[in-house]
């Protein structure tokens, strides 16, 4: 998915860079993404493509979790009906190994769930800084149009 600055206005500015769905309503910032936010948050909002269909949702908050300055979660203000990419946890799921514990497999530790975005991070693409100089901000739904052909 492609995150994009919001203008004073309200309007889709630039694009800032890439992210991950993991979940319908939670995204992961791709590098060098991520370290822009944690360092100035900004009003985002996401534009989401896939074979069957285009959505462009606000970003509600950009969350840099404390323990992992690295990984920047947007918070996205609805679900979106896009296929997710999951967090890849470590689990054991035999109950005859002797590692296994009942309490973990139904809900992983705080420290699987970050271990699982870092591998997804690093698998994300370095995406280069766009030159974020005089831009037109315009409404998402005529960036959506002129995509598709349907505007000028």
């Amino acid at each position: 998915m492609a995150v994009y600055v919001v203008g004073d206005g309200g309007g889709t500015g630039g694009r800032l860079g890439g992210a991950a769905l993991v979940e319908p309503d939670v995204a992961l910032a791709h590098p060098p993404l991520n370290r822009t936010l944690a360092e100035a948050p900004r009003t985002l909002r996401a534009g989401i493509a896939w074979p069957d269909g285009v959505e462009v949702i606000d970003v509600v908050a950009a969350h840099v979790l404390p323990d992992a300055p690295d990984l920047v979660v947007l918070e996205l203000a609805r679900e979106s009906a896009a296929p997710t990419t999951g967090t890849p946890v470590d689990q054991i799921t035999d109950p005859l190994d002797p590692g296994f514990d009942p309490a973990a497999f139904l809900a992983p530790s705080r420290q699987q769930v970050v271990d699982g975005l870092r591998r997804l991070l690093a698998r994300a693409p370095e995406e280069p800084l766009p030159d974020l100089g005089p831009t037109t901000i315009d409404d998402p739904i005529r960036i959506v149009l002129r995509a598709l052909g349907l505007r000028p």
